[in-house]
């Protein structure tokens, strides 16, 4: 029974844990024992996170920690660029030509190596995110912009 509980929980979304005490309440207690197994899982857990969440809160409006914030935005705001280049290039040029360029080949190669079609549809959705901006005076969104870049990307590797 064990084995199977484990099977049942397992294939069935979501945290096994959760999904365990489901399961071993609805056998034990029908709908209320499932209802109350699973919520005596949860609840602790919500619990503690809410009352993390009400101290952190408190502690961000303190003017030392609003300092340390400010002086950490900009490194992390780098962090951040810079991984958004690194994918950028990654994505244009494929794995492994890095080493091959190391070799004698120069220059010349990387022109090679670029996926034309990776390029354009990176210059299309940055182009769509800043024309969008510049024309709204906000953040293009993020769904909008995944549905976007699946769109082109059918298109382009279709």
């Amino acid at each position: 029974m064990f084995s199977n509980l484990i099977a049942l929980s397992e294939s069935t979304p979501g945290p096994i844990m959760v999904n365990m005490a489901t399961y071993v309440g609805s056998k034990q207690g029908g709908f209320l024992g499932a209802l109350a197994a699973t919520t005596g899982v949860v609840l602790p857990s919500f619990l503690i996170l809410l009352a993390v969440t009400i101290l952190f809160h408190n502690f961000l409006k303190r003017k030392k920690v609003q300092a340390v914030l400010k002086g950490v935005k900009p490194c992390l705001m780098g962090v951040i660029l810079a991984t958004g280049i690194y994918m950028a290039v990654s994505i244009c040029i494929p794995s492994g030509v890095s080493s091959h360029l190391a070799g004698t080949q120069g220059i010349g190669s990387i022109f090679l190596a670029v996926d034309p079609a990776a390029c354009v549809l990176l210059s299309v959705l940055g182009l769509v995110t800043v024309l969008y901006r510049a024309v709204r005076k906000k953040d293009f969104p993020p769904a909008a912009l995944l549905s976007l870049a699946a769109v082109l990307g059918c298109i382009f590797y279709s």
